[in-house]
């Protein structure tokens, strides 16, 4: 029975109990990357796991201690590689359309950084941002969204609105800073959901806008029992 005879309703604790395996066993998150789109020429080890990941945040702060300055003195910067790696994004929403589904944009400042303190939002939008599931390979940042019961979010008052769009943004943006002047790691998006769901999920206005955009691809929409099915004992 649960705790209280109250059933934990959060993608938080499905996401816990499914992927805390994967910290343990080299194997299972180099299957997991490789279901994903790592090449089977990776080795093991070279696969890392973080979960409830807020990639922005921490930078910031671990970046303060080799520099002085606020976290608000580095937005002007993250406008700017916003600026360069998403230059159409605003227009590409406006003009998405698909099997009559739409993404809406209700505010000026909505993926827009020209309009007086959008700058700032943008940067507060980032440091936010937090992502369920993310591995890290040699050439690959894994992103997932766990789903459950909840829809995904989408927020007017955000610049970045939709909740997809925003994590892919955040985590390209901090690939361009970790790595400027490197190889790059391509950054793919990938989900966890109930099976029963996973159709619905998967025609979802910001799936789709994912997909034609992004490089989301069926495959990399998961229900819980194919994440159980790489567990070691499995």
């Amino acid at each position: 029975m649960p705790i209280l005879g109250i059933e934990n309703r959060t993608e938080n604790w499905k996401t816990a109990l499914y992927f805390s395996p994967f910290f343990t066993y080299d194997l299972s998150r180099l299957r997991l990357a490789e279901r994903l789109g790592e090449p089977d020429s990776t080795q093991p080890g070279a696969v890392q796991i973080e979960l409830y990941w807020h990639g922005m945040r921490d930078y910031l702060d671990q970046t303060k201690k080799a520099e002085r300055g606020s976290n608000e003195q580095r937005y002007p910067n993250f406008a700017k590689l916003y600026g360069e790696l998403f230059p159409d994004l605003r227009e590409q929403i406006e003009e998405f359309r698909s099997d009559r589904l739409a993404l809406e944009i209700k505010k000026k400042w909505n993926y827009d950084v020209s309009s007086d303190g959008a700058v700032d939002k943008l940067g507060s939008n980032l440091v936010h941002t937090e992502i369920d599931i993310v591995l890290e390979s040699p050439k690959h940042l894994f992103i997932g969204e766990a789903k459950h019961q909840s829809g995904l979010g989408a927020s007017g008052d955000y610049v970045l609105v939709h909740q997809l769009i925003r994590q892919y943004v955040m985590a390209k943006i901090l690939v361009d800073l970790r790595y400027e002047g490197k190889e790059k790691p391509k950054v793919v998006p990938f989900i966890v959901g109930d099976k029963c769901r996973l159709d619905s999920i998967g025609n979802s206005g910001q799936v789709q806008f994912m997909r034609q955009h992004y490089g989301l691809k069926d495959g990399n929409i998961l229900s819980w029992d194919a994440v159980k099915k790489l567990w070691p004992e499995s």
